[in-house]
């Protein structure tokens, strides 16, 4: 593979919908959406082009010290 064609096949790997990641599984179900790998994937279609701004969204709806800034003392 070239230059351009590693480049490309990283920008489709990177818009990819992480389905089976459990953070955005648990995300999911809390709000209420399908939290099945598969039917994550199917709904995510209608994310696109943003589907990693949602990825971000989802991972910062669960009540985890990780997702605190500035950190609690």
């Amino acid at each position: 593979m070239d230059e351009t064609s590693d480049r490309h096949a990283s920008a489709r790997r990177s818009r990819r919908l992480p389905e089976a990641d459990l953070g955005v599984r648990h995300a999911a179900e809390l709000l209420g959406l399908p939290s099945s790998p598969a039917a994550l994937v199917e709904r995510a279609h209608i994310w696109r082009p943003w589907r990693a701004y949602a990825v971000q969204y989802l991972w910062s709806v669960d009540d985890h010290r990780i997702n605190d800034w500035p950190p609690r003392s």
